[in-house]
């Protein structure tokens, strides 16, 4: 399902085709998903709590670990792998190979500091998830394939993910965001969560 691309004025604010998709976006959320999309990253941030503890593994680390597995991966899956991950070393990850040397490369870590994590994981999707999910101090825009796809409002598109690009999805969160007294993590979340109901992801 594709959303409607069309521009909007709100608030005295002119909205491009891009900013009027997540609103649209944003405008089909129902309750349960503002509430779901607001705590989306908390819940993660418990969940890594509760990995760190039962496989005795640091907090940092499982965060990491989980960023890295990511890719290409359901977020129940991913769950799945990084408690695979850590329970046995002959577990098969879903994701890519150089994603999974990743995750070893930081459970090898000694001590790790967030810079540390950031420096294994290079990637401008899995850093940037990870800083949001290891803590809510940081305001950085997790972009997936299904957030570029809302963004231009239909999965038919021939977006090349550069930095540039990345950041000008980026940053039209971060402007809608403000508009509606949201952090751009929580507006992310949310309209992932419609974006993946209204096209039966």
């Amino acid at each position: 399902m594709d959303m409607n691309n069309c521009s909007l004025i709100m608030k005295g604010y002119n909205m491009d085709i891009h900013e009027a998709n997540i609103i649209n976006a944003l405008s089909l959320a129902t309750p349960q998903e503002i509430e779901a999309g607001k705590q989306w990253y908390l819940n993660a941030r418990i969940i890594c709590r509760k990995i760190s503890k039962q496989y005795h593994v640091p907090f940092i680390k499982v965060c990491g670990i989980l960023s890295a597995l990511s890719v290409g991966t359901s977020w129940e899956q991913n769950i799945k792998d990084v408690k695979g991950f850590l329970g046995s070393e002959f577990y098969k990850c879903t994701t890519y190979g150089a994603n999974v040397r990743k995750a070893e490369s930081i459970l090898n870590l000694d001590k790790p500091k967030i810079k540390d994590i950031l420096k294994v994981l290079n990637g401008e999707k899995i850093t940037r998830f990870f800083l949001n999910v290891y803590s809510s101090r940081f305001q950085e825009v997790t972009i997936d394939r299904h957030m570029i796809s809302l963004w231009h409002g239909s999965f038919d598109h021939n977006f090349i993910p550069t930095s540039k690009r990345l950041k000008r999805i980026r940053d039209t969160f971060t402007r809608i965001a403000e508009l509606h007294d949201l952090r751009p993590y929580q507006l992310q979340a949310i309209t992932w969560l419609v974006w993946k109901r209204i096209n039966n992801i």
